[in-house]
């Protein structure tokens, strides 16, 4: 019978960002401002992400996640610089945090 599990401990904690685990894994892709893309640029969030340079200088960086909830900490820490574009679930779970957000502030 083949399973789907990993075959060691590294590779079962190198397969999504973060320590958080779940069966699924979404893909996710997080756009940077071009003030901080370079910065951006030179970080590993994970080592199967991808990094895409946009002409206007933005940079998407796309990853595998297993939970929302740590890469939502990590995306909203960057504030107006940082722009979730998929999938569609973590981008709604964004928006509904950066109301509450509101409510401290108005």
């Amino acid at each position: 019978m083949k399973t789907n599990y990993p075959t060691s401990v590294k590779e079962y904690i190198r397969k999504n960002f973060g320590i958080l685990r779940s069966e699924a894994t979404h893909k996710v892709c997080i756009k940077f401002s071009p003030d901080i893309a370079p910065w951006i640029s030179e970080q590993v969030w994970h080592p199967k992400q991808e990094t895409k340079s946009a002409s206007d200088g933005s940079l998407c960086l796309e990853f595998p996640v297993a939970d929302f909830r740590e890469i939502k900490r990590e995306a909203l820490k960057y504030g107006s610089q940082v722009e979730v574009l998929y999938p569609e679930s973590f981008k709604k779970e964004v928006k509904k945090e950066i109301e509450k957000m509101k409510k401290n502030y108005w």
